[in-house]
């Protein structure tokens, strides 16, 4: 069934939206900023073209913001040069050399204001991470750093490959985070015979806490014999995701909701194509 121009238009907000909400998501991931940050250090270097990170700017003032992506202004461009196809050919070339122009011109402020607010977002990221080291995870200086570096990324419309590239990182952090969790579930229940029910009721919130089967050997359970002797290994692999959570700088939780966000805003992005 062929759409009409209203039915496009409203298809791309809908796209749009998802991923908003992708990016409002994995924006809360010091990792993810991070990611962003180098990206920007390549544009503004010349070692990657800023269409190839950010597809436009959001005015937040605006009452209406339809903000085509550059993808979807040249879809359209396209459509009104089809529609022009009786113009004379030298008329068409003047046009198309004074268009390359323009988008030139467009594409290099482009670039200038969206480094511009990458700088901003380096600044208020350095500030949430020395928030972190003095005051910690969540504490007001944190929390303002944060949300200042997320009405930044909400005024920038990202290029859908971005957006995704930044998700499959997140993505492989809670996957690996999975893998570990389910060999530690695999030594506890299937080598040391606690009850799985068990296990997924008493496990989780204890991930990172080292001293967690020594007390469960405490209780003196039928398993607790064999538990004793894996304690080794099971604080191997909770040590794994005691790295992990350094490396991402946030908690596992928070880190899995963060996912939970995304994976949301990706499904709505997803049923607005079909």
């Amino acid at each position: 069934e062929l759409l009409t121009r209203e039915g496009e238009i409203e298809i791309a907000k809908r796209i749009e939206d998802g991923l908003k909400h992708m990016v409002m998501a994995i924006s809360a991931c010091p990792t993810t900023i991070a990611d962003i940050l180098v990206m920007a250090e390549r544009v503004a270097n010349d070692d990657l073209r800023i269409d190839e990170l950010v597809d436009g700017l959001i005015d937040p003032n605006a009452e209406d913001t339809d903000g085509f992506s550059a993808q979807e202004a040249e879809s359209i461009e396209n459509e009104n040069e089809a529609a022009e196809e009786e113009d004379e050919e030298e008329e068409e070339e003047d046009d198309g050399a004074a268009q390359a122009t323009a988008n030139a011109a467009q594409l290099e402020a482009l670039k200038r204001t969206s480094l511009d607010k990458f700088a901003l977002i380096s600044e208020w990221f350095d500030k949430m991470r020395r928030a972190f080291e003095k005051e910690g995870y969540k504490s007001k200086s944190y929390l303002k750093a944060q949300e200042a570096i997320q009405n930044e990324l909400m005024s920038i419309r990202f290029t859908a490959r971005t957006v995704e590239r930044l998700c499959d990182t997140l993505r492989a952090q809670v996957d690996e985070v999975r893998q570990v969790e389910r060999q530690i579930l695999h030594i506890v229940v299937d080598k040391c015979g606690m009850p799985r029910a068990e296990f997924i009721a008493r496990f989780p919130s204890n991930e990172t806490d080292l001293d967690w089967a020594e007390k469960i050997v405490a209780e003196s359970h039928p398993y607790s014999a064999v538990l004793s002797r894996n304690i080794p290994a099971i604080r191997e692999q909770q040590q794994r995701l005691l790295d992990l959570q350094a490396r991402v700088v946030l908690p596992l939780k928070d880190l899995k909701e963060t996912n939970r966000q995304m994976a949301a805003g990706e499904l709505k992005a997803r049923q607005a194509k079909r």
